[in-house]
C-alpha cells in the first residue's frame, strides 16, 4: 500500500513518494544531460561503446569480395623502401592480370621513385580499374597529392582517417569539401567501382537530396553531439564505422607473393583489391576499436570502410547510426526514474543484489541489443542516472523515515516497547495521516495508577528531592508497562496512564484477551516491583509508595491529538473513564497501606476478568455503580501476594 504523505517537517517530507522520485528524476536527468555536454563522460563512453562494438564483431565472417595486397617487413628487405615505381608496376600488372574488380593504391606516388616510373604512370592512366590515394590538405594547406599520371579525378579518393582525442579510429569519412570540389574518399571510390556492374550508383537522398544514398542505405551525417560524442569535429561527411569483417578481417597476400606468382587467382579474380602496406618499420597503423594498442594496418582500414559500403549498398547490412537525441534523452530519463524507484529496494537486503546486478545488466543486454541492430544508444548517462538517483532517493528514504521515525516516537509519552515500536514500524504506511496516526476504532485496554496520599507526600518533601522520588517510581512503573507490551500515554505526576492494544489495531477476540492478560500481568508487576523500591526509598528516609490500578477492556477512539508540531497520540471513550474510576472508586475502603502484605490494589472490570479466563486469584466486588456512567458494572479485585494463590504466568502471552 503506498505510503501517505507526511505534513510536518522539510517541505519536501511533505510531497507523496511518487512524486518525490519523479522530481528527483528530472533533477538527475537534466544534471546528467548537462555533465554529458560537457564531455566529461565520452572518454568513458566511446571505450563502453568499443567493448560493445568488440561483442558484436566476435565471429564475424571475413568479406571475400576483398584481398589485401601487404609488403611485410621481408618485403621492404627485399625490394628496399619506398618500393621502386618498377616493382609497383610489376606488382599491379600481376594483379590485373588476374581480372580484379578494382584496385585500391594505398601507396602515395605524388613524384616518381624511379627505376620504372614510366611504366607506372602509363599503367595509372590506362587501367580505369586503378584507383590511387591523395592526403586531403590540413589546416595549414598541408597533404599530399594524387599519382600526376592519373588525370580522371574519379579515380583519386582521398586516405584520411578522421580520430577521437584517444586516437582511435571510429568514424569514417565518405566527402571532404563541398560542391564541384569534394573529394571522395577511397574506400567510397572503391565500393562504387565493385557495385557498378550491379548498376548501383551513387545519388540524393530520396527526402533530402543532399544526403549521400548508396543502393540500400542513405547516409545521414554524424554530427557533434551523435551516440556518445560530445561537441566533436563533424566536419566533412562523416558516419560510424561498423567494422563488419571483424578481426578475421580479409584475404591478405604479401607482396612478395604476388611478385612471386604464388598467389591463388580466386583470391584476386572479380574482387576489390587493395595494395598497401603492413611493415611495422612504416608505422601505417590506426587504433582502431577492436584491435586496441596493436593497431590496424591503413589499408585493411580502407577495406573495412569498402566492405560496409558495399554490404550495405546490397542491404544486406543496416547502417550504424546513433538513435536520435530525444529518443536518447527519454532512454537516460526511464532509467533516471528506475533508479528512484530501485532505492526503494535498498531497504531490503536481499533485494539489493538483485537491482545491483539486474539493472546494469539490463542496460548492457538493451545497449548490446541495438547495436548489433545497428542503432548505438550511450550506455553510461543511463547508467550514472540510474545510480546518481537512487544513492539520491535513498538518502531521501533515509532521512524522510527518520522523520517519521522520530515523529510516531513523539507521538507517545514514552518510549514504546522494542516490539511495538518495531510493528509500528512495518505498518506505518497503513496508520500515517497528515503528521499523525490514523483515528481508528478499536478493541483495547486501559491501566490507571496513582499514587495514594500523594499530596500530603509532595508537600513533605522539598522538590528536587521530590522529582528525585517521582523520577524513580515513573521510571519504574514505564519500564514494566513497555517489558508487558503496553503503550504509556500520559504521566500526570504520580500517575500513569498505559494502554495494551494499541497503536496497531486488534480484531481477533485471542488478540484482544492477550491485551487484558498483559494489562494484569502488568498490575501485579508493578505490585512486585513496589517493595523493592520502597525498601530503597527507605533507605533514604523517603515516603513509601502505594498504589492503586484500575483496568477495564473495551472499545476506544485512537489517534493523534494537536496541532502540528504538538501532536500526542490518545485514546478517548467510556473505557478511559471506567478505568480511571475503577482506579480512584472508594479510596477509603481498600487498605493500600501493606497491612494486607501488599502497598497495591488493583481493580478490575468485569470486562477484563472475563478475557484472564480464571487464570489468577480474584475477589467479586459486586457490580458497582461509577460516577459518570450510567448503569452498574461488575468489579473484581486482583489479590496480590501473599493471598495471590496463583498468577497470570500460565496463561500465556
Amino acid at each position: 500500500m503506498p505510503r501517505r504523505p507526511i505534513t510536518s517537517g522539510p517541505w519536501l517530507q511533505t510531497l507523496p513518494l511518487a512524486l518525490v522520485i519523479m522530481l528527483s528524476s528530472l533533477g538527475v536527468l537534466v544534471g546528467v544531460l548537462g555533465l554529458r555536454s560537457t564531455g566529461v563522460l565520452q572518454p568513458l563512453e566511446l571505450r563502453a561503446y568499443d567493448a560493445l562494438l568488440r561483442l558484436v564483431r566476435l565471429g564475424a565472417p571475413s568479406d571475400p569480395r576483398i584481398t589485401l595486397v601487404l609488403a611485410r617487413e621481408a618485403d621492404l628487405t627485399r625490394y628496399d623502401w619506398p618500393l621502386s615505381d618498377d616493382v609497383l608496376a610489376e606488382a599491379l600488372e600481376r594483379i590485373l592480370a588476374h581480372e580484379p574488380r578494382a584496385i585500391g593504391l594505398d601507396l602515395f606516388r605524388d613524384r616518381p621513385v624511379p627505376p620504372g616510373h614510366e611504366r607506372l604512370a602509363r599503367l595509372l592512366h590506362d587501367d580505369p580499374r586503378v584507383f590511387a590515394v591523395m592526403a586531403y590538405p590540413d589546416a595549414t594547406g598541408d597533404g599530399v597529392a594524387p599519382p600526376p599520371a592519373i588525370d580522371d579525378p574519379g579515380r583519386i579518393g582521398f586516405a584520411d582517417m578522421v580520430t577521437d582525442p584517444d586516437g582511435i579510429v571510429r568514424r569514417g569519412l565518405l566527402l571532404l569539401g563541398g560542391g564541384d570540389e569534394a573529394h571522395w574518399s577511397l574506400a567510397l571510390r572503391l565500393a562504387i567501382a565493385y557495385l557498378a556492374p550491379a548498376g548501383i550508383v551513387p545519388t540524393g537522398g530520396e527526402e533530402d537530396p543532399r544526403l549521400l544514398r548508396l543502393g540500400a542505405t542513405t547516409y545521414l551525417p554524424l554530427q557533434a553531439h551523435d551516440g556518445g560524442y560530445a561537441g566533436i569535429d563533424d566536419g566533412g561527411y562523416q558516419f560510424l564505422l561498423a567494422y563488419p569483417a571483424g578481426r578475421a578481417g580479409f584475404t591478405i597476400l604479401s607482396l612478395g607473393q604476388v611478385l612471386a606468382g604464388d598467389s591463388d587467382p580466386a583470391a584476386l579474380a572479380g574482387r576489390v583489391v587493395i595494395v598497401g602496406t603492413m611493415a611495422e618499420s612504416v608505422k601505417d597503423t590506426f587504433l582502431t576499436p577492436l584491435t586496441g594498442e596493436a593497431g590496424m594496418p591503413g589499408a585493411e582500414l580502407h577495406a573495412q570502410i569498402t566492405s560496409q559500403l558495399v554490404r550495405q549498398a546490397l542491404g544486406e547490412a543496416r547502417p550504424l547510426r546513433p538513435v536520435p537525441w530525444p529518443v536518447d534523452a527519454a532512454w537516460t530519463g526511464l532509467w533516471c526514474l528506475l533508479g528512484g524507484l530501485a532505492a526503494l529496494g535498498m531497504r531490503r537486503w536481499h533485494i539489493l543484489p538483485l537491482v545491483v546486478v539486474a539493472g546494469p545488466g539490463t542496460l548492457f543486454t538493451v545497449a548490446f541489443g541495438l547495436l548489433a541492430f545497428g542503432y548505438w544508444i550511450a550506455l553510461l548517462p543511463p547508467l550514472f542516472g540510474a545510480v546518481a538517483t537512487m544513492l539520491l532517493q535513498a538518502g531521501h528514504l533515509f532521512h524522510r523515515e527518520r522523520a517519521e521515525r522520530a515523529m510516531l516516537m513523539q507521538l507517545f509519552a514514552t518510549h514504546l516497547s522494542p516490539r511495538i515500536a518495531e510493528a509500528l514500524w512495518q505498518v506505518r504506511g497503513d496508520v500515517l495521516e497528515r503528521g499523525g496516526l490514523r483515528p481508528q476504532a478499536l478493541e483495547a485496554t486501559v491501566l490507571f495508577s496513582d499514587v495514594r496520599g500523594y499530596t500530603t507526600i509532595s508537600e513533605a518533601m522539598t522538590p528536587s528531592i521530590l522529582m528525585d522520588w517521582l523520577n524513580d517510581y515513573i521510571a519504574t512503573m514505564a519500564d514494566i508497562v513497555a517489558e508487558h507490551d503496553g503503550v504509556v500515554l500520559e504521566l500526570t505526576g504520580d500517575g500513569v496512564l498505559a494502554v495494551f492494544g494499541v497503536p496497531i489495531s486488534r480484531s481477533d477476540p485471542m488478540a484482544i484477551a492477550r491485551d487484558a492478560r498483559n494489562a494484569v500481568r502488568c498490575a501485579l508487576a508493578m505490585s512486585e516491583a513496589l517493595p523493592e523500591l520502597n525498601a530503597a526509598f527507605r533507605a533514604r528516609g523517603l515516603p513509601e509508595a502505594a498504589i492503586r490500578i484500575g483496568i477495564h477492556t473495551g472499545p476506544v477512539v485512537a489517534g493523534s491529538l494537536g496541532s502540528a508540531g504538538r501532536r500526542k497520540y490518545a485514546v478517548v471513550g467510556d473505557t478511559v473513564n471506567i478505568a480511571a474510576r475503577l482506579e480512584g472508586y472508594d479510596k477509603g475502603s481498600f487498605a493500600v497501606d501493606g497491612r494486607d502484605g501488599s502497598h497495591c490494589r488493583i481493580l478490575v472490570s468485569g470486562a477484563t476478568y472475563a478475557c484472564l479466563g480464571g487464570a489468577c486469584t480474584a475477589v467479586s466486588i459486586g457490580k458497582l455503580d461509577l460516577k459518570g456512567r450510567v448503569g452498574p458494572i461488575a468489579v473484581y479485585r486482583i489479590m496480590v501476594a501473599p493471598d495471590r494463590a496463583r498468577t497470570l504466568e500460565g496463561a500465556g502471552r
